[in-house]
């Protein structure tokens, strides 16, 4: 077969009709990757049950999605199928499997080699997937499946249970950062089994760029400080306590404006908090921004805050980094490891 191999990717899907991926460090590895091994990506998302006018509206949105592509010279398969509700969810990992399978007799899809992006559910299924094919399984761990969901305190103990089942059954775990090598191999996973690579940065993207220009493209004032948070909506980033910040810090200038980017279940409790301190008129909620459009957004503002809870190698801390903006970051997980203090 030679070096180049075949190497079929397992990932989870978000179909939010642009991209199709979990996070930004997967998207930065397809490049470089495929100029050296044939890659397939599997992708399958789970639409609900249809129980409302309303849920099949979004279901039938959601399905006029692209269900095969090319991305970075990668061809990509994004099968679909209805989850089970409430008890029966547990299934739904058993039916990702089955229509990967599909996928895969369908399209005739041969490989070499399994890659899993994330513990659960990618991780799970390809190691099922690679005791059926007989080939090797190799897993990236990125953050939340390891030091959250592999822990014993995490509630869903089935869920935790298929993280553990992932890992130590995989053949070579990645881990993006020290900090969650270090979290794998106290798992009693063999140290001789887990590699670091740390995700990298696609500087088409992110490299410095004029302020003023920035801000004049995306319509940000000339005569602000910007403070820039970019994230999901949801408990472990700490936003809340960000806007609780800012508006400490408004009440000593008020030439300030938090601009926040993202999206999540916690819109809305973030907007009220905004609006309870009254500080909503010095904070914009940007929405999902595309990954060709952020790197204007770090150029445009003065630094980068992060509170975050939680956090494995967090990818926006090196480009917002690259593209030549300081950060201000929790001092957790992988983020000490690419700030330099000094």
């Amino acid at each position: 077969m030679g070096f180049r191999k075949n190497i079929l990717i397992i990932s989870e899907s978000i179909p939010d009709g642009f991209t199709f991926m979990v996070g930004t460090a997967f998207l930065e590895e397809l490049k470089p990757l495929s100029k050296l091994h044939r890659l397939t990506i599997i992708a399958p998302f789970v639409l609900p049950l249809p129980r409302s006018r309303a849920n099949v509206k979004a279901i039938m949105g959601t399905l006029k999605i692209r269900e095969k592509g090319v991305i970075d010279n990668a061809v990509f398969y994004r099968p679909w199928f209805f989850g089970l509700p409430f008890i029966l969810g547990g299934l739904n990992d058993l039916l990702r499997l089955l229509v990967i399978l599909i996928c895969i007799k369908v399209n005739k899809i041969q490989f070499d080699v399994i890659h899993a992006y994330y513990g659960h559910p990618p991780g799970f299924v390809a190691v099922l997937l690679g005791k059926i094919a007989k080939k090797p399984v190799i897993i990236s761990c990125l953050g939340s499946d390891i030091h959250e969901y592999a822990q014993k305190d995490y509630p869903n103990k089935l869920r935790r249970n298929r993280v553990l089942y992932a890992v130590k059954n995989a053949d070579y775990l990645i881990a993006v950062c020290e900090f969650l090598k270090t979290k794998i191999v106290s798992l009693g996973i063999s140290d001789t089994k887990v590699e670091v690579i740390p995700c990298g940065v696609d500087q088409e993207f992110f490299h410095p760029r004029d302020k003023a220009l920035a801000r004049k493209k995306i319509e940000l004032p000339q005569d602000k400080k910007i403070i820039l948070n970019v994230g999901a909506f949801t408990p472990v980033k700490g936003t809340i306590f960000l806007i609780d910040a800012f508006a400490n810090v408004l009440k000593q200038r008020n030439d300030l404006l938090l601009v926040i980017i993202g999206h999540g279940p916690e819109r809305l409790r973030l907007e009220r908090r905004a609006r309870d301190l009254n500080i909503h008129e010095n904070i914009r909620f940007i929405g999902f921004v595309p990954k060709e459009e952020i790197g204007i957004w770090f150029n445009a503002a003065d630094i980068l805050v992060l509170p975050s809870l939680l956090e494995g190698f967090c990818m926006v801390v090196v480009e917002a980094l690259a593209s030549g903006i300081p950060v201000v970051a929790s001092r957790i997980g992988g983020i000490p490891e690419k700030i330099d203090e000094d």
